[in-house]
């Protein structure tokens, strides 16, 4: 199995991605630095060994069904560009696409899940990848929107309340037409591929979604708002083992906490803008900066750093193998 696909400029682009890594990685740091530098480690370690690790064992259980649900959005999606994948294929092809996005810039990385889809049509996976980014980020701007007019509008009594009331309709109004009417969309994207560079390549990765119409649609709409109520829980009971927070508490902040940091992926991993955003939101109803801190690290561990890991097993196992192939047929054709 290949790992590497050469092209003109290959060399420039994997340089700029270096770079842009590098720059990732510092504005992390950068941010991180500054937050424990006002919270104080020792806060932060204090609060740590007060928490409640029967609520963090709950959020690191329900990794399991969190990726099973991922598992099946993706498989469900998988299944019209290649009929005869299987469920633990999908998985595989997830976590490893999880490793790549891990390292690279905006997670795009992820994209590379094409890679461990054997007998596919690659370009028509990639597409699938983006219908399947497209929805999670739909249900995170949709309610997360929402809680974020309840908390400047509501609770805040922000001057920009219409402001808010007006983004968090317009995400509602995107996700309605993109769910309910995806062949329209579909044919929107044809009639503007002409105007487009790399029109045929495109035309490709759009061609996996011949199979995607307003059920299929609305079925993974569904599977996300699954997802994202699992996710939902998991931040919340890291959040529980620290202080008291009602849920619907919960639920607007932490919607809040994940939108932000959505519209802002400047850093690695998202490190430092998920913590800052959770600080901000928790503070304002009276919590504590320790306890958003190590929810929202506790939370980049559990849900980003332990799939990546188990997913760069699978991509350097499928690596070893792939060399293991090449030497024994190598070995062979000197045989004879």
């Amino acid at each position: 199995m290949k790992f590497a696909i050469t092209a003109p400029g290959e060399s420039k682009f994997i340089i700029n991605q270096k770079w842009l890594i590098a720059l990732k990685i510092s504005i992390a740091a950068l941010l991180l630095f500054v937050l424990v530098r006002n919270i104080q480690l020792q806060t932060i370690r204090e609060a740590l060994f007060k928490a409640d690790f029967l609520f963090i064992a709950s959020a690191v259980l329900l990794l399991i069904p969190n990726f099973f649900i991922q598992g099946l959005k993706w498989h469900y999606l998988l299944k019209l560009s290649k009929p005869a994948a299987t469920y633990v294929e999908a998985l595989k092809s997830l976590l490893a696409g999880f490793a790549l996005g891990f390292v690279t810039p905006g997670r795009v990385g992820e994209f590379g899940r094409a890679i461990f889809v054997k007998d596919s049509n690659r370009l028509q996976v990639v597409g699938l990848t983006m219908i399947d980014k497209l929805f999670s980020m739909l249900i995170i701007l949709m309610l997360g929107a929402f809680a974020i007019f309840f908390f400047f509008g509501i609770w805040m009594h922000s001057k920009l309340t219409p402001v808010f009331a007006l983004v968090s309709l317009a995400a509602s109004l995107i996700t309605s037409l993109i769910v309910l009417f995806p062949d329209g969309m579909k044919k929107a994207g044809f009639k503007i591929l002409p105007r487009l560079p790399f029109t045929e390549k495109i035309e490709l990765i759009l061609s996996g979604l011949n199979g995607f119409h307003r059920n299929q649609a609305l079925f993974l709409l569904a599977l996300n708002f699954l997802f994202y109520a699992i996710y939902l829980t998991q931040f919340y009971l890291l959040l529980s083992a620290f202080d008291v927070f009602s849920p619907v508490e919960g639920y607007i902040i932490l919607s809040s906490t994940i939108f932000a940091k959505s519209l802002l992926p400047i850093s690695f991993g998202d490190l430092g803008i998920r913590e800052s955003a959770a600080v901000y939101f928790v503070t304002h109803i009276g919590g504590e900066e320790s306890t958003a801190f190590n929810a929202s690290i506790l939370m980049f561990l559990i849900n980003i750093v332990l799939p990546s890991l188990i997913g760069f097993g699978l991509v350097m196992g499928e690596k070893v193998n792939g060399q293991l192939h090449r030497k024994g047929a190598d070995s062979e054709v000197r045989t004879r």
